[in-house]
């Protein structure tokens, strides 16, 4: 049942990473630059991250079946509709619509294995989760390439609707026999106070001292890592190297590997005390550095900036810890708002983050057309630079403001 929720959770990757790939056409087909770019990243993540709140509190009351069966389908019609938009503003709709249906395809795994799990193996267990889920990101490199080539855009948008549409009915058949959250009657008029009592509860989640810390790093984590796989590593390749989409879509396909991997290896490495704080600190300051790199000396060598570009990946891949100490910090009962609260972090994080970006390498001057090699590595810049700090500052103070 796990591996069916994982599937999901693949689609989501698939989903969010798509842009690295499709941005030359969509800029070509719809006249955008950079910031507009930036935009239609934006969308799914702003979409994503603004209903985690009442998607984890979905999970806690109707499970995971019900929950990831109805996001799935709201994720086909989001695709479905992207795939005949006959104008930016109708894409960028579509985009966030994809990216409510998207929102918790992956908490419900991990909900479901917080349940199914002890907790001293929840680190190795989520590891996996991400690593084999991650695998959407390889769909999302030379066979989104590939689609592309052979029916366009539009065609890959109904492509990945219809496979979405496989993947609901295999979950809502696979999952039947689902346990799905015990629920205290309610009284006659009752309702509205226990979503009131819900709401708070959630609130007091997201601000407790066992959250600050985790969340504090999050909004900066994670969304570097897709922000670069996700969003500029196309453009920069294009510019830097004049490739073409096929050959991006292999490079991007590789860097994808390395990110389904990564986080195995720190789940498997993970112990919590001294060691989960040294994996988390070390990972986001090697990860720092090789932004950073990209941003100094990015577009002289390919090899050298493929080289960055996987120690990024694999050293930023220690956000995989941060479900971890969420895990042990809150209750089973909570566990969705909790996750919840973390992912809602991550994806409020990716939303502000490329936008900026899209703001930061437009300001280079490019105009309508693709952002300039100068652009993009100030964003790369930008990015190692946050990461770096942020990860220095919640290291310093992760001991107190998580449960390590």
């Amino acid at each position: 049942m796990l591996g069916l929720l994982v599937a999901g959770f693949a689609l989501s990757h698939l989903y969010r990473t798509l842009p690295a790939v499709m941005a030359g056409p969509l800029q070509a087909g719809f006249g955008i630059g950079a910031e507009g770019l930036g935009v239609f990243a934006a969308a799914f993540h702003l979409a994503f991250a603004l209903v985690q709140l009442p998607v984890g509190l979905a999970v806690d009351r109707l499970g995971v079946r019900r929950t990831a069966t109805l996001l799935l389908l709201i994720t086909a019609a989001g695709a479905a509709a992207s795939a005949v938009a006959p104008a930016f503003g109708w894409l960028v709709a579509a985009q966030a619509v994809i990216g409510i249906g998207c929102s918790g395809l992956l908490m419900a795994p991990l909900v479901f294995a917080s349940h199914a799990w002890p907790a001293e193996r929840f680190a190795a267990v989520s590891g996996a989760v991400v690593s084999i889920g991650g695998a959407g990101m390889l769909l999302s490199g030379t066979p989104l390439s590939l689609a592309i080539e052979l029916g366009g855009w539009r065609g890959a948008f109904a492509a990945c609707s219809v496979l979405t549409l496989i993947v609901a009915a295999a979950i809502h058949l696979g999952l039947a026999r689902a346990p799905v959250p015990a629920r205290p009657p309610v009284a006659a008029g009752a309702a509205g106070t226990r979503l009131v009592e819900d709401i708070r509860g959630t609130l007091a989640i997201l601000i407790s001292p066992a959250m600050r810390g985790t969340a504090a790093l999050a909004l900066i984590s994670y969304p570097a890592l897709i922000t670069l796989r996700g969003l500029w590593l196309g453009p920069f390749l294009d510019a830097a190297y004049g490739l073409d989409a096929v050959t991006i879509g292999n490079i991007v396909l590789v860097v994808s590997a390395v990110m389904v991997v990564a986080p195995l290896g720190f789940g498997r490495a993970d112990r919590p005390g001294h060691r989960r704080r040294l994996l988390m600190t070390g990972g986001g300051l090697l990860a720092a550095a090789a932004l950073a790199a990209l941003g100094l000396i990015g577009g002289r060598m390919l090899a050298l900036d493929l080289a960055l570009t996987g120690i990024a990946v694999a050293a930023g891949s220690f956000y995989v810890l941060q479900f971890a100490v969420v895990r042990a910090s809150f209750p089973p009962e909570t566990m969705g708002r909790a996750l919840a609260g973390l992912i809602f972090c991550f994806f409020a994080g990716v939303a502000v983050w490329q936008v900026a970006t899209g703001v930061i390498a437009g300001a280079s001057g490019a105009g309508a057309g693709a952002a300039d090699l100068e652009g993009i590595r100030r964003v790369f810049l930008v990015l190692g630079l946050a990461l770096g700090i942020v990860s220095v500052a919640t290291g310093r103070g992760r001991p107190a403001a998580a449960a390590l």
